[in-house]
């Protein structure tokens, strides 16, 4: 990340349907978190999936997850952050 790039922090409260059956948070539930707030990032930006539609005939989708995770958790918040990193061009996607 540069100094120029916008974080959005999202506090989370997990939910009983985020567990596992160890009763602790899972992947699942983990992947939702990241879901909801990247939406938010990037409807923060303006370009929301029916804006980037509408606009552009064209969809956002994140491809990669990057979790760290000292311990498991229970019932505690979760705290994320989202950004955006620098894009390739159109034409390096499609090769």
């Amino acid at each position: 990340m540069n100094e120029n790039e916008i974080i959005l922090t999202k506090t989370f409260f997990p939910q009983f349907a985020d567990m596992d059956a160890d009763g602790f948070i899972g992947i699942r539930g983990y992947l939702t978190y990241f879901q909801n707030a990247v939406t938010e990032y990037m409807m923060n930006l303006g370009l929301d999936g029916f804006t980037m539609l509408e606009k552009y005939g064209a969809a956002w989708v994140y491809t990669k997850y990057k979790l760290h995770m000292e311990k498991k958790a229970r019932f505690a918040d979760i705290h994320t952050e989202s950004w955006t990193e620098k894009r390739r061009s159109v034409s390096s996607l499609l090769q």
